[in-house]
């Protein structure tokens, strides 16, 4: 097994290293103004596990964050004996089903992580514009897929749509408990009470 060196060559630590070092405050600064990347989500019917597979993997990873070795060792015992593929071929909206379940528990809070690390830690990053911008493939691939159609592109849409406003949820249901004092309790009350309403 392989540890990538998370402050290495290739790191936003690495850039922020080389930017104080070479005195380039202001062209970083600059460059921030208008670059992003922008990652589209697609998937191949034969690129993604099914839904009660990832379950187990998020549940993993938990365990092994949280150094439960005895539930590493029950989720590495029922995944090895969960099936990763499924008999029937699966649909568009099963496709993007699946990248949702990454949309939301990988890349929204690498995302959040890796805007907050550049606006707080590089020279500059506190006037950047959002560095992450995603595109979704799946359910909306009008390019001869027959199995896609309005009804198929408007359910995954609508999907996507509650799927960033859990991430929101959850994130304001957060704040509001670190966030107490007289005032912000209030708004971000109503702001979890739309964001709520939104959802269901």
């Amino acid at each position: 097994c392989r540890i990538h060196d998370m402050s290495g060559k290739g790191t936003l630590k690495q850039l922020q290293s080389e930017v104080l070092q070479s005195k380039m405050q202001g062209c970083l600064k600059d460059k921030l103004q208008d670059f992003y990347v922008r990652l589209v989500l697609t998937a191949h019917p034969t690129q993604f596990y099914p839904s009660e597979v990832l379950g187990i993997i998020y549940d993993l990873s938990r365990a092994i964050i949280n150094d439960n070795t005895a539930l590493v060792n029950t989720y590495l015992q029922q995944l090895g004996k969960t099936p990763f593929l499924k008999k029937q071929k699966p649909t568009p909206y099963d496709e993007a089903l699946s990248l949702i379940w990454y949309l939301e528990n990988v890349f929204y809070p690498a995302a959040g992580k890796i805007q907050y690390y550049i606006k707080n830690e590089l020279p500059g990053g506190e006037t950047a514009n959002p560095v992450i911008r995603m595109g979704f493939w799946p359910g909306g691939d009008r390019d001869g897929n027959p199995f896609v159609n309005a009804a198929t592109t408007l359910k995954v849409a609508q999907t996507l749509r509650c799927g960033a406003l859990k991430c929101y949820y959850g994130d304001v249901t957060e704040l509001k408990r670190r966030l107490t004092f007289k005032g912000v309790e209030n708004v971000l009350g109503e702001l979890e009470n739309k964001l709520y309403n939104n959802l269901f």
